[in-house]
């Protein structure tokens, strides 16, 4: 039912037709939230937060589970990671400690009430000021959020001096179970790393381009998005490199399988300069919509 919800993500898009959430930067002491109307279809309702100046700051993403329930994340304050969470007729503010100086949150991805994975800067363990870097993966598993480490459960790849920003996170569950078993996180320099439903691991990537944006549709396809027009597309095995019609920075992606066959066949992506690209199953075409660079794109339908 919709006041207990478990289901797959991509429920979603035949459940919440006329619901949906943007967040972004604070307005004083408010953390921006606003709502499409879900009752009149006709507008975005500001449903806002208002909380300490301590605690203010950027929410730089969000991902709702359904009606009544859903996340959002963002820039660290002093407190340490912030989270945003709706329960279906109010938002509560909560932090995990811990989180180093410019360890801000860039994505992420819930799966149900009972797991999601969130993404974001990289840092080094204990807040060093050298040393090896550490990616900044936290997971939620229905009670709390908690720090990803090389060995906890999941685990994360080892510390390196290499290890780039994460900047998306997609993650999806195939079997029904309420847990992620496929998803991406991409980064910067080309950075993929894989869910395998146990673990984060390294994946192979097919650029060195600073990668914004990752949608997983399936165990057959997944498509990832970034710097200077670049589409990546991953076939079960592999990523490559996708034809596209954009020059610019693409900075967030959504897809849909109307049919379910595993494979996407309608999609959008949102870019910098007013870019904004739809697929049709075959291929990318550019549209324009002023000079605005547009950070967000969510499908529900083939029509909306």
């Amino acid at each position: 039912s919709l006041s207990t919800p478990t289901f797959l993500r991509n429920l979603r898009t035949d459940l919440q037709l006329q619901n949906g959430y943007a967040v972004g930067a604070n307005n004083g002491n408010n953390e921006t939230i606003i709502n499409w109307n879900r009752n009149t279809e006709l507008s975005w309702v500001n449903t806002s937060l208002a909380v300490s100046s301590a605690n203010r700051g950027i929410m730089r993403a969000v991902s709702m589970i359904s009606s009544v329930d859903g996340w959002a994340t963002g820039v660290r304050i002093t407190a340490g990671f912030p989270f945003l969470r709706w329960n279906g007729s109010a938002w509560a503010f909560s932090t995990l400690a811990g989180a180093c100086t410019s360890q801000d949150l860039y994505g992420i991805s819930m799966v149900s009430s009972a797991q999601g994975f969130a993404v974001g800067a990289r840092y080094r363990p204990a807040c060093a000021s050298s040393g090896n870097f550490r990616y900044t993966i936290l997971v939620w598993n229905g009670t709390a959020w908690s720090l990803l480490t090389p060995s906890t459960s999941p685990s994360i790849p080892a510390d390196a001096t290499t290890l780039q920003n994460l900047n998306g996170v997609h993650v999806i569950d195939t079997n029904g179970d309420a847990r992620a078993d496929i998803g991406f996180a991409v980064g910067n320099g080309g950075t993929i790393l894989r869910y395998n439903g146990t673990n984060w691991v390294t994946y192979t990537s097919s650029t060195s381009s600073n990668l914004n944006a990752v949608y997983t549709v399936s165990n057959s396809e997944a498509w990832a998005v970034g710097a200077g027009g670049l589409i990546l597309r991953w076939n079960g095995s592999a990523w490559s490199s996708f034809t596209t019609p954009a020059s610019v920075a693409l900075n967030s992606i959504s897809m849909i399988d109307t049919d379910g066959d595993g494979l996407a066949n309608f999609g959008v992506i949102a870019g910098a300069s007013g870019n904004i690209l739809t697929y049709n199953g075959t291929s990318w075409t550019r549209l324009t919509s002023g000079s605005t660079a547009y950070n967000g794109a969510e499908v529900f339908s083939a029509k909306d």
